[in-house]
């Protein structure tokens, strides 16, 4: 498991408040103090899974009548706004938690490519001036 440094909105740490107070009461319940270090524990004093929490996700999707998602969808997400907001590679790993900013650059480069590719093509045609030079020369055009 990797550790990352993340800016953490102070609402977060009122939600994690109540959360402790939630999980003392579910160890005095369970007696089980394995997981006591944990944020998401279950009602029998175990680490939430995947399932659970993508099942959240579900439910919040389905309500807002959005399509169905997965935290490793979220995750992807997350990894594309940041590309697509022009965030340096190694910032991206290094949210993602990637050891290695090659892993990160594997995973993701089709999406850098075609977001590299469509900032050329409407850089390339959309602007006034490049379009109307291009039509003057012969070059590429668009015609709206």
């Amino acid at each position: 498991m990797s550790k990352r440094c993340l800016i953490v909105p102070p609402v977060i740490f009122e939600e994690l408040k109540i959360r402790k107070k939630e999980n003392e009461c579910i160890i005095a319940k369970t007696g089980n103090r394995k997981f006591e270090d944990y944020v998401c524990l279950g009602i029998y004093g175990n680490v939430k899974s995947d399932s659970t929490l993508n099942a959240g996700i579900k439910s919040i999707t389905k309500a807002c009548n959005l399509p169905s998602i997965s935290m490793h969808t979220l995750r992807h997400m997350c990894a594309t706004a940041l590309i697509e907001l022009n965030t340096p590679l190694e910032k991206i790993s290094e949210v993602l938690g990637h050891k290695n900013v090659n892993t990160t650059f594997d995973i993701y480069c089709g999406i850098m490519d075609g977001h590299e590719q469509i900032k050329t093509t409407v850089s390339g045609t959309m602007d006034p001036a490049i379009a109307f030079t291009n039509h003057l020369t012969g070059g590429a055009h668009l015609c709206i």
